[in-house]
């Protein structure tokens, strides 16, 4: 496994951790009464704290499958452009950084997590002296 592999899988791996336990708690638990009542503050309408906590684990196990990584790297950053114009339009400039840096994780994902390729697909250039067609002479 390739230095770029690694990066990849941990990065996904790091963003399914953060983002599983992120929708837990928007979905249940005390903190989910707390994120409720900020999306409230916020102006959206009930239920939409949530919905964006289902969203967020959808992503985090899309993440682990590389069919659909990509896909949901870009989901990601979605849902993170809406926190920071969220945080902006309320004057919370401070918490426009956790998005922006997973924005950045996600776009790394998102580029280095090719859903179409992988290690043993490549296929072999022909070595010098080879004949790749057996037809003719080589």
């Amino acid at each position: 496994m390739n230095k770029k592999r690694i990066s990849l899988w941990a990065v996904a791996i790091l963003l399914a951790i953060v983002f599983t336990l992120v929708g837990l708690s928007k979905i249940t638990g005390p903190s989910a009464i707390g994120w409720a009542k900020r999306f409230s503050g916020w102006g959206y309408p009930a239920g939409t704290s949530f919905a964006v906590g289902v969203v967020e684990m959808v992503i985090a196990i899309g993440l682990l499958i590389p069919a659909v990584r990509r896909s949901a790297a870009i989901v990601l950053i979605l849902v993170m452009m809406g926190a920071a114009i969220t945080h902006v339009l309320h004057g919370e400039f401070a918490r426009v950084i956790p998005p922006a840096i997973f924005s950045a994780l996600a776009a790394f994902v998102q580029s280095e997590g090719s859903s179409n390729k992988s290690e043993s697909s490549e296929v072999p250039s022909p070595t010098r002296g080879s004949n790749p067609d057996p037809q003719e002479p080589g």
